[in-house]
């Protein structure tokens, strides 16, 4: 059956780790790693790119600048897409999106003059017209596509008052002829690979010469009898089903095997952590009476969404197993109550806590509103930042050490050797996406199978939560505290920018406050888009009566802490901030948030800013500023203003942007997929996820080939984990 249902290639960093001392997998595998790297790799033959024809130095080393940096890498170039030029189309039936191939006649061109002249040709095919714009080679192609020319054209269809396709890919052809096509890959092409006119028609021959080369092997990362029972052919196999395919049946069986390839390793070691941590951890009872005391100090009831994580994470922490928990939520659901509860029962169970955030400022907020409840609980909890003062930090490390301090809240600071704890039970990771995997582990490491609360402030698509948290059981706050207002968001053109300046006029008069958030600091003569330091002077000049803060990541902590303060205090109506104020920052006062170049952010990122207000009584606004975007942009940032959703949100950025540019993800050291596209292939991920986690039930029938090649895996793992150090 697994014939039929899986049709596999590639693992680099991979996720967390929550112990770097238990990877070796000890207790089921007897020194299989040691020998595995010889049992299942060649060895590396690297080819050079100069054996490739048409490549001299400045393409080779627009290659390199691009990622291909040898032949093999070249031939694992993912396509993009495939344009299937065996079927036509008409014009009249083309819309925008659409991969088009269509046999038409040029009946008009205009060579545009400028600094860089681009050509307009209009091309018929009798159903309708399609124009075709060249700003790469306009001359050349001016002189080639004369009237009356009959051409195949193909291209991605988008629409300027009308159909259109920039740099198509033509084909001369005779009137009448017979047209038989053919499957192409459309790779991706860099700028630098631009600059040194390499485009598709020469990649495609460079993959051809390449997997034409006698020599080419590329090692086999999964044994034979796994091969043989999921139906897989050698990974170069499949790649050549990819570059030069057939049929688009061929390449959907193809991609297919490379993409559980690509995934199983991962999920394999996802199952191997949690069957871990079934094996080890402590149960931490006794600390609910704490918690109720702790409950009396929030000036606000849980809502019910909240009491179900709560009593989620309870639960698993009373269990006599290690307990990794991730908490997702959307902006404002309350996961840091939450997580301060979590924190008060297990220090009542007598074990000490550890509560990280990746930035000063973030961190000592939590600490500034956590610490006071804490010692209405009888729970001393501290502060450890690199700013914190020496005398201080000794005191600290001293109070840690004896158990007197039972929550520490910190930074990287935390990861310190000198920080020892008497016994580290729970560890809290705010904004966990931002630490890196051995951080996490060293972190761990300072306690004995301590359990762990990861929060994730950007919801995870479910997709990824199965394969890069698949180690973390998630639980979801799904609901917002009663009394939120909906935030009104809207997509505000660079010519409204002047009419927005006195629409905060009067906002600012009815004693509302604002945000207004830059994503650089300072000015760059080489981008139009504003700086924090231009902004700052502009509104200066031009609102001199408004009083202004202005918070970056450069600023002294404690500068930064002032400005802050000031405005939460109502000393300042406008806080010009980079995204420091992502997260972490909640003024109920203030109710508009203003996005500069709003188009340079991902979704995620403008739903963690956007959730900065809404947080009071006042009606919100969330104004998203864009400059000379394109007609993509703006259809994006509508779809974000139409919901408030943070999990749809976090869907569509997948399907926008794609597992590899999500924020955090490269941070964290998650594999880099190349061909799971995570927002088409839900299906196979799951199925993936599945046979993974039978196989190592099943670990003691398994194949000795297999055991060996699970076995590397995992200590590839531990590599990782102390690279990541």
């Amino acid at each position: 059956m697994a014939r039929k249902i899986f049709s596999g290639t590639k693992t680099e960093e991979e996720p967390p780790d929550s112990d770097c001392r238990t990877l070796s997998f000890a207790h089921r595998i007897p020194a299989m790693a040691a020998r595995t790297r010889a049992a299942f790799y060649l060895g590396p033959v690297v080819h050079e790119l100069s054996m490739l024809p048409k490549l001299g130095a400045t393409r080779i080393a627009a290659l390199k600048a691009s990622g291909v940096h040898s032949v093999e890498d070249l031939v694992r170039r993912a396509p993009l897409r495939w344009i299937d030029r065996t079927k036509l189309k008409r014009i009249g039936d083309l819309r925008e999106g659409d991969d088009a191939v269509v046999r038409a006649q040029v009946v008009s061109g205009n060579l545009v003059p400028g600094r860089r002249p681009r050509l307009v040709v209009r091309v018929e095919d009798g159903t309708g017209s399609l124009e075709l714009v060249f700003f790469h080679y306009a001359q050349s192609w001016a002189r080639k596509l004369s009237r009356g020319t009959n051409w195949i054209v193909s291209g991605r269809v988008g629409f300027f008052r009308g159909p259109q396709i920039v740099h198509p890919e033509l084909e001369e052809v005779d009137p009448g002829a017979p047209w038989t096509g053919e499957i192409l890959p459309v790779y991706p092409v860099s700028e630098r690979m631009h600059e040194a006119r390499i485009e598709q028609r020469l990649l495609r021959n460079l993959v051809s010469a390449a997997l034409g080369l006698g020599s080419l092997r590329l090692p086999e990362r999964f044994p034979e009898s796994l091969r043989n029972e999921l139906g897989w052919l050698p990974e170069l196999e499949n790649l050549r089903r990819l570059h030069r395919p057939k049929s688009m049946d061929e390449v959907r069986d193809a991609r297919r095997q490379l993409c559980m390839g690509e995934i199983l390793p991962v999920a394999i070691r996802m199952a191997r952590r949690r069957e871990l941590m079934e094996r080890r951890g402590r149960a931490l009872t006794g600390g609910r009476e704490t918690l109720e005391r702790l409950r009396k100090t929030l000036p606000f009831s849980l809502t019910g969404g909240q009491e179900n994580a709560l009593s989620e994470i309870l639960s698993s922490l009373e269990a006599k197993r290690q307990s990794h928990t991730l908490l997702q939520g959307d902006v404002g659901s309350g996961k840091t109550a939450v997580a301060f509860l979590a924190c008060g029962a297990a220090a009542g169970a007598g074990v000490q806590c550890a509560f990280m955030a990746p930035t000063e400022l973030l961190v000592w907020q939590h600490f500034r509103k956590l610490e006071p409840k804490f010692r209405e609980a009888g729970i001393r909890a501290e502060l450890l930042c690199g700013s914190t003062p020496g005398s201080k930090r000794t005191e600290i490390l001293r109070g840690l050490a004896s158990g007197e301090i039972r929550i520490l809240f910190g930074t990287h600071a935390l990861l310190s050797a000198d920080v020892a704890f008497a016994d580290l039970g729970f560890c809290v990771i705010d904004e966990q996406h931002r630490f890196g995997v051995g951080q996490r582990a060293a972190l761990l490491a300072k306690g004995k199978d301590p359990d762990l609360l990861a929060l994730s402030a950007t919801p995870i698509p479910r997709s990824l939560t199965m394969t890069l948290y698949g180690d973390l059981r998630a639980v979801v706050v799904s609901e917002k505290p009663q009394g939120r207002k909906p935030i009104r968001t809207r997509v505000v053109p660079e010519e409204k920018r002047a009419g927005l300046l006195e629409w905060l006029d009067g906002e600012f008069a009815k004693g509302n406050r604002a945000y207004w958030v830059v994503p650089r600091i300072d000015d760059d003569e080489t981008s139009e888009l504003r700086s924090l330091e231009a902004l700052e002077r502009e509104i200066r000049r031009a609102r001199p009566s408004w009083k202004i803060a202005v918070a970056n990541g450069r600023m002294p902590e404690e500068e930064k802490k002032r400005s802050l303060d000031g405005f939460a205090a109502g000393e300042f109506s406008l806080l010009l901030a980079t995204t420091v104020i992502e997260v972490g920052v909640d003024v109920p006062e203030a109710g508009v948030m203003v996005i500069e170049g709003a188009d340079r952010f991902g979704l995620a990122q403008l739903h963690q800013l956007r959730g900065r207000v809404g947080r009071g009584t006042r009606d919100s606004w969330c104004f998203l500023l864009l400059g000379e975007s394109g007609r993509a942009a703006v259809d994006r940032l509508n779809g974000f203003a139409s919901t408030e959703d943070g999990f749809a949100i976090a869907e569509l950025d997948l399907e926008q942007r794609g597992a590899g540019n999500l924020e955090g993800l490269a941070q964290s050291g998650a594999t880099k997929f190349v061909w799971i596209d995570f927002a088409r292939d839900r299906d196979l991920v799951e199925q993936t996820v599945s046979y993974a986690s039978a196989k190592l039930r099943n670990w003691d029938a398994l194949p000795e080939d297999q055991r060996e090649a699970f076995a590397k895996w995992f200590s590839e793992d531990l590599l990782e984990a102390r690279g990541n150090q």
